[in-house]
């Protein structure tokens, strides 16, 4: 920037001068860049006319010329500097730093008292008030808008007197002040107003005297704006209070003044809880009967709380005080400012953590938005692992604790009642932006919903919305029309996060669902008489809407996305996808899968039908994309041509595969690859597990997490059985046996020359010693260890489970195996916990998903209710056939199937009829998640250890954001504020970067910007 050049130039000059005398001045010198800005704090802005009146936001940027002044009104900001005690004034207009005493080398700014914090300004710009955190010097001091400038030569050609500490009227305060605003004592229908609270409304108010000023005048009452008297009300934090000033007497006062601050008005908080605590709502798709209520209470104490004031937000007469001291948004009716009236107040709470105290430091008020709402943005600063954000509906008659999304039983791993962040939260700020396109005769509607509607006429105003063809215009992911929330995190992103979207209706898959059911695209309640959103109403005609992945990709109150949802060659792989087909390998040798005769052995994964919500029984044919290359299953119809065909038939398909739903977009992580292990290890090899087979017949692991990890027991699979398969009798206690987790023990012999072996118990092992121990047990160190280490898991308990040998053929068998495993591994025993006869699905981002939980009394496994769990699935079951070719080769198993348990399966289907449908025949056996739908079929050789399935998916969900950090790590972010009037945000960095306006077309740093 050109005044940073200068004034490092001048300040590497007289070093230059010295090395002419000492050494010559033979290499130019090449200072470090001097910043002007230091410690920035927080920031307000102000509209100056050219004769240095104030004037409404709205009119700045002002760019028509007048016949009176050539110049323009220039928008203003004002910084505050945290460690010199000034306030910067930075001209947005001409783009520059302004120093407002150019006879002082560098750059020269408004000195206040030390530690400023709040500033602000009034409706009209006609001065600022800066709060003054100073110890022993808490105050406020005005700053009128006349004197925001260097000084000028008077009509006597002598210059006016330089600005300094003196030059301000203040006022003395007994703590430190908090949060500032200004509200307005609106005049009387007549247009009476009062000169102060206590005043009767008159219709001509005295001359304020700091409007007679010759220097820094100041005249709030003839400001341009909504008429009224300014007042300034200042949160106490330390005495739990609001103060009400009157803007005008504070200017009034005498320039360099300091005496004590006279609120005319002063609220002193409530901090008080309901009693009996607090209940909050739960939408009905987190709710179960038996399980969680549709009420959580949290047993909050009412009167436990000390009320320390911290953010504002002002809308429509009504002032909301968030709380760091109590868990409370005060709600005030400031209508009128000399008598506010406290209403009942927003109450922070967490739903996970019912008995946590959640307070509040900034929150954000929206605008109204186009279907009447309103929302308040609050940041619970103690949350974690960091601070995110609560959102409450401040409508009539909504409820006074956070949202509680619905949608949340798709989101499982995002909290149903706060946005949260790679980082912590440290501000937030609205944007309404409506970008309306004029039509043929110029006319421009404002709040214009886009609309799909293939029978509206394409020319009308909510019909040119629609995204163009190749995505470039109209509705898309940066082309923010609407109401969004813009949260600036402690990293220097700024996330954004969907409020009401006025081209959400468009941004959608082109076919259509009338069912009220989401289908596997997230779609629902469609018009039934429009089967695709193209202007043909059919398959191939022209898309009236972005034709995404799915219908949930913009949502209220969630991130918004950075990509279109799609996978298109001109877009690149933006929605979930494969990079290839799913492959199966046996350790790290690939395996075949097609149908050749060594393929047809292998077990294979496929695809199956997605649920028809209109009742198909069918069901919807799977597609995937593989890459940007789209695959799908054939729907049955004979005049069907599809050039990429996915094979459902286990008998005929030579690929394996998987769909993938689109149902929840942000469901997937970026870049994944997942695995289907067959007697997968539910988690990471243990080392500290201690056999105790002769006493109780258990394995200890005080750290072992049994629950955590998502272990299911005999008693946990009799569930499965019963409540999945509808097995009974003797089927579920084979059913049960059979699939329980084992325990596999890895760990090594104790070392032969160990005297365990020869002076212990070791000696008597199996009566031969060691070498019965490794005749039965074998090595530690094999790929596929002996199968006299497994052992059932008979009941599981968070820190040990009960086990007993999985492969013994009698009681007296088992007994005589678990008293020489026990003598054989007598130390603490290196082990994994596998599935039984079940594969295990995992991801290297997402991981095992289970819904196995620990009971807080017992410790005992057991599954978890919670619909939040309700796609928690992590094994699949495999399918078997009833019929197989009539030649047999060798190894392979009988899989003619007469009835539901033979072969070590509950789900058969007949290989005559196809593959398996959604509510047909082993339909139990799809695995359905929220990430993936397939089927495996058992190859004609029996499934065993080691068998994997892989594949890795691609175009997971990327929240849209954008930040500082382009040029720079050294960012400590700390406030962020919207400039409607140049379509950018500001951006105060404590750091390095000062003021910095962005642009919302852009999303990057707008010209001039940053300034520091």
């Amino acid at each position: 920037m050109t005044w940073s050049w200068r004034l490092a130039q001048s300040s590497a000059l007289p070093v230059c001068l010295l090395g002419l005398v000492v050494l010559g001045c033979t290499e130019r010198q090449t200072p470090a860049p001097v910043r002007a800005l230091q410690r920035s704090g927080r920031v307000t802005f102000v509209c100056r006319a050219p004769d240095g009146s104030g004037r409404e936001r709205a009119h700045c940027p002002d760019f028509a010329h007048r016949e009176d002044d050539e110049r323009e009104n220039s928008l203003l900001a004002l910084v505050t500097q945290t460690v010199t005690g000034e306030v910067a004034v930075v001209d947005l207009t001409s783009q520059n730093v302004v120093d407002v005493d150019p006879s002082i080398p560098g750059f020269t700014f408004l000195h206040v008292g030390a530690q400023p914090g709040a500033i602000v300004t009034t409706p009209g710009g006609g001065a600022s008030f800066v709060g003054i955190g100073e110890i022993g010097r808490e105050g406020v001091f005005a700053l009128p808008t006349s004197c925001l400038r260097a000084p000028q030569e008077t009509e006597d050609s002598s210059l006016e007197p330089s600005l300094d500490l003196t030059t301000w009227p203040a006022c003395s305060l007994p703590s430190a002040p908090g949060e500032m605003a200004v509200l307005v004592d609106a005049a009387s229908e007549d247009g009476a107003i009062r000169a102060s609270c206590g005043a009767e409304p008159t219709a001509e108010l005295p001359v304020p005297a700091a409007a007679e000023r010759s220097h820094c005048p100041a005249d709030l009452t003839s400001e341009p704006g909504p008429q009224g008297r300014r007042k300034l009300v200042v949160a106490m934090p330390e005495l739990g209070e609001l103060w009400v000033l009157d803007a005008q007497a504070l200017l009034d006062r005498a320039p360099g003044s300091y005496g004590a601050c006279e609120p005319e008005v002063r609220v002193a908080l409530r901090a008080t809880l309901p009693v009996g605590g607090v209940e909050q709502v739960l939408p009905d798709d987190l709710s179960e009967p038996g399980c969680v209520p549709s009420t959580v209470v949290h047993p909050l104490s009412p009167n436990a709380f000390t009320s320390r004031p911290a953010g504002f937000a002002l809308g429509e007469g009504v002032l909301y005080v968030a709380d760091q001291g109590a868990p409370l948004i005060h709600v005030l009716d400031v209508r009128d400012p000399c008598a506010p009236v406290e209403q009942p107040a927003l109450l922070p709470v967490q739903l996970d953590q019912p008995e946590r105290v959640a307070t509040v430091s900034r929150i954000a008020l929206s605008p109204m938005t186009s279907r009447g709402d309103r929302f308040l943005y609050a940041i619970d600063e103690q949350y974690q692992p960091s601070a995110s954000v609560m959102v409450f509906d401040v409508g009539p008659g909504a409820a006074r604790t956070p949202l509680v999304r619905s949608g949340s039983v798709l989101l499982p791993f995002e909290p149903a009642d706060r946005i949260d962040f790679s980082a912590a939260a440290r501000d937030v700020v609205f944007v309404q932006r409506n970008l309306e396109i004029a039509d043929e005769l110029g006319r421009v509607t404002s709040g214009t919903r886009c609309n799909p509607d293939p029978r509206i006429d394409p020319a009308s105003p909510e019909a040119r919305h629609r995204p163009s063809s190749d995505l470039r215009q109209g509705a898309g992911p940066t082309n923010l029309r609407g109401t969004f929330a813009l949260v600036l995190l402690t990293n220097g992103q700024v996330a954004v996060i969907d409020v009401d979207d006025l081209d959400s209706d468009c941004r959608r898959p082109t076919r259509t669902n009338p069912a009220p059911e989401l289908d596997f695209r997230g779609c629902a309640g469609d018009p039934a008489d429009v089967p695709f959103f193209t202007d043909d109403l059919g398959e191939t005609g022209r898309a009236t809407v972005s034709n995404e992945a799915s219908c949930r990709t913009v949502l209220p109150h969630r991130a918004r996305s950075q990509f279109f949802t799609t996978a298109r060659t001109d877009t690149g792989v933006r929605a979930p996808s494969l990079r290839s087909f799913p492959s199966l390998s046996d350790g790290s040798r690939g395996q075949p899968s097609g149908q050749s005769p060594e393929g047809r052995l292998r077990p294979r994964m496929l695809a199956v039908p997605f649920e028809d919500p209109t009742g198909a029984q069918t069901g919807i044919p799977p597609e995937v994309f593989i890459g940007t290359t789209r695959f799908r299953a054939s729907s049955g119809d004979p005049d069907e041509r599809l050039d990429n065909l996915l094979v459902l038939e286990p008998s005929e398909a030579e690929l394996l595969s998987v769909a993938l739903p689109f149902v929840e977009p942000r469901a997937y992580p970026r870049d994944e690859e997942v695995t289907v292990a067959y007697e997968g290890a539910l988690a990471g090899e243990r080392s500290g597990g201690l056999l105790r087979l002769g006493e109780g017949d258990t394995l200890d692991d005080a750290d072992g997490r049994f629950c955590s990890r998502g272990t299911e027991d005999v008693a946990l699979k009799r569930q499965v059985g019963a409540e999945r398969f509808g097995l009974e009798g003797e089927d579920l206690d084979a059913f049960a046996v059979a699939h329980a987790d084992y325990v596999q023990i890895t760990a090594e012999l104790v070392d032969e020359d160990d005297s365990y072996w020869s002076d212990g118990r070791g000696a008597t092992c199996g009566g031969q010693g060691r070498s019965a121990c490794e005749a039965i047990f074998g090595p530690g160190d094999l790929d596929d260890l002996a199968n006299t280490r497994e052992l059932r898991i008979l009941q599981a308990f968070q820190d040990h489970v009960v086990v007993e040998p999985r492969n013994a053929e009698s009681a007296a068998e088992r007994a005589e195996l678990a008293e020489l495993m026990d003598c054989c591994f007598p130390a603490g025993a290196a082990y994994v916990v596998r599935a039984s006869r079940q594969w295990v699905v995992r991801g290297t981002a997402s991981g095992f998903r289970h819904r196995v939980v620990a009971d807080p009394v017992t410790g005992r496994c057991g599954f978890d209710c919670n619909p939040r769990k309700r796609f928690f699935e992590g094994r699949a079951f495999e399918i078997v056939t009833n019929s197989c070719p009539d030649e047999d080769a060798d190894g392979e198993v009988d899989c003619a199937v007469g009835d539901r348990t033979s072969n070590d399966t509950v789900c058969v289907y007949d290989a005559t009829t196809g593959g398996v449908v959604p509510g047909g025949p082993a339909s139990e056996c799809i695995f359905d998640s929220l990430t993936a739908r397939f089927a495996v079929y058992r190859g004609r050789a029996a499934s065993r250890r080691g068998l994997v399935f892989r594949y890795q998916t691609a175009g997971g969900f990327v929240p849209l954001s954008f930040g500082l950090t382009r040029n720079t790590t050294q960012v400590l972010p700390e406030q962020i504020r919207f400039l409607p009037e140049l379509g950018q945000i500001a951006i105060v960095d404590t750091q390095d970067l000062g003021l910095s306006l962005m642009s919302l077309d852009t999303f990057d740093f707008a010209s001039g910007s940053p300034f520091f």
